[in-house]
């Protein structure tokens, strides 16, 4: 029998050392990638087959934000912070409220600032955050 969900952008949060990321820009604005395959495929001379597990739990994630939103301030005092001290890392949530979707690391940290661009139109930042290992990775459906 076919069914029916429902799905709101405005139901996903994210959040940086507990600062929620908000001014999404229109289309994609999150995504979050595992670093690594979490398994290679190796193969004898005589057709052999080997699966090896990679250990690598690291992640990556990107915020495609709008250039006028505050939450620009935010992770540019981030980057500077770990720049000039190393400590400019924390916890990083993302949660879909209509869905079982979930990512978490307790150790995020901005790759680098964003190129900057300005234009006839309002401009977008694409913000990524490296996260040291990936402590739930679950990607879910919607509940309603």
């Amino acid at each position: 029998m076919p069914e029916f969900r429902n799905y709101s952008p405005a139901l996903v949060d994210a959040s940086f050392c507990g600062f929620p990321i908000r001014g999404y820009a229109d289309d994609t604005f999150i995504r979050a990638m595992a670093q690594s395959d979490s398994f290679s495929l190796e193969k004898g001379a005589l057709g052999d087959v080997t699966r090896v597990q990679n250990l690598d739990e690291s992640g990556e994630v990107s915020f495609t934000i709008m250039a006028a939103t505050p939450t620009n301030d935010f992770l540019s005092g981030k980057a500077l912070q770990d720049r000039a001290s190393r400590d400019g890392y924390g916890p990083l949530l993302i949660k879909e409220r209509g869905g079982t979707t979930v990512f978490f690391s307790e150790k995020a940290w901005i790759r680098k600032m964003p190129e900057l661009e300005f234009a006839k139109s309002a401009s977008q930042r694409v913000w990524v955050l490296d996260c040291a290992i990936v402590k739930v990775f679950l990607v879910g459906g919607n509940l309603l």
